[in-house]
């Protein structure tokens, strides 16, 4: 689990966290699937820039091997 900041009172993530390269493709399937769904305005723009972003991190091999199970094969 992550720290506590005792000055924000903010749980901080573990920031070694690591996915597996599937779990980031269904997530980035997901947030595509819901976008398609919500009517166009700022809701749908958040989750297709995420999965956007999470589409460019795919192609970034030094993250792929810091956050991924499986590196960037």
């Amino acid at each position: 689990m992550g720290k506590l900041v005792s000055s924000l009172q903010l749980e901080v993530p573990d920031a070694h966290i690591r996915y597996s390269h599937s779990q980031l493709l269904v997530l980035r399937r997901q947030m595509l699937r819901y976008a398609r769904s919500v009517p166009p305005g700022s809701m749908r723009n958040d989750r297709r820039q995420i999965a956007r972003s999470l589409h460019s991190l795919f192609s970034n091999k030094t993250w792929l091997d810091e956050h991924t199970v499986g590196g960037s094969q």
